[in-house]
């Protein structure tokens, strides 16, 4: 038993190095501006042909797979001449030049109550430049919070750098904003409603559109778990970005998207419980946005306990 064990992580971390590998040996490298940076990304494609990519939606992959060396321990403060370290470099500097600033609200009132999104009272947000921003921001955020830390000036000639509503000298802006920032844009950005006046919360692919969409929503919790446990917990005195009324309003989302008494009872569904389009994706998608909320096992949300039903679907029918 202990040869298998054994045996076992080493095969796992086997893999790990050999999909480390390929990203670094298929990254895309190319220095730009002025003053001139570098920069790295990965097209959605097969060796970067036109016609096997997916328009628009560069940044999100790109910074997933930063954050697949950052998870692994390689980060950009180790040293230089760890190539590694230099990919992650090159793709935090990508990613930053992926993000725009929006101006937001300092009001929103959903059911669950009047807040202010503006969690660092700057007067903006920050979105990816690219479609499907709900969808592919998450990402984004990931990647800057899995650098772990928060204090760092954005790097200079970066489009993000020229942003002067930040905490550092001057009002430069740091990775914390970026973070709270992206933070900011979804506590402003969720989903108001069907017009059922019951399915409030979650997050659509675009701003405030719609009924949320568990295949998106998904990477708002995915980018703000980090954020939140990372980042907003490491402060002195601790700080949370996001409104109490956003996670109550996902709770909302999360009850009325799951089926229990449907085709496939346990699931969570697309855009509303009847939807039962990819429930292997859509039902691990409610599950992150619970765990986001610090519900897991025994927990429930509008009397139902919907960690364990979906733990228990996808343990009967994966």
């Amino acid at each position: 038993f202990p040869y298998t064990t054994l045996f076992r992580s080493v095969e796992v971390n086997n893999a790990i190095d050999n999909g480390l590998w390929y990203l670094h040996a298929h990254m895309r490298r190319f220095t730009s501006g002025t003053p001139s940076v570098d920069y790295g990304d990965w097209y959605v494609c097969d060796n970067n042909a036109a016609d096997a990519c997916y328009a628009g939606a560069n940044s999100g992959p790109s910074a997933a797979d930063c954050v697949a060396f950052e998870n692994s321990g390689f980060l950009k403060t180790n040293s230089p001449l760890n190539p590694y370290s230099d990919d992650v470099r090159r793709c935090l500097n990508t990613v930053f030049n992926y993000l725009t600033p929006i101006g937001i609200s300092t009001v929103i009132s959903v059911p669950q109550g009047t807040f202010n999104p503006d969690s660092n009272h700057n007067g903006v947000a920050l979105v990816t430049i690219e479609g499907n921003e709900n969808y592919q921001t998450g990402m984004l955020l990931d990647a800057i919070a899995a650098a772990g830390t928060p204090g760092t000036l954005v790097t200079p000639g970066t489009a993000l750098a020229s942003l002067s509503t930040g905490s550092g000298p001057g009002g430069a802006y740091t990775y914390k904003d970026a973070i709270y920032d992206m933070v900011d844009y979804y506590a402003y950005c969720q989903a108001p409603d069907d017009g059922s006046g019951t399915a409030s919360g979650g997050w659509h692919y675009y701003c405030q559109e719609g009924t949320g969409d568990n295949s998106a929503s998904q990477w708002a919790a995915i980018g703000i778990i980090p954020a939140r446990r990372k980042v907003g917990a490491s402060q002195t005195p601790p700080f949370d970005p996001l409104p109490p009324q956003v996670l109550s309003a996902d709770q909302n989302w999360l009850n009325y998207s799951f089926s229990q008494n449907g085709p496939l009872n346990g699931n969570f569904g697309y855009n509303n419980a009847g939807t039962v389009w990819g429930p292997y994706a859509d039902t691990p998608s409610g599950m992150v946005q619970l765990a986001m909320s610090g519900m897991g096992r025994g927990t429930t949300v509008g009397g139902v306990n919907l960690w364990d039903s979906a733990e228990t679907f996808m343990r009967d029918n994966f």
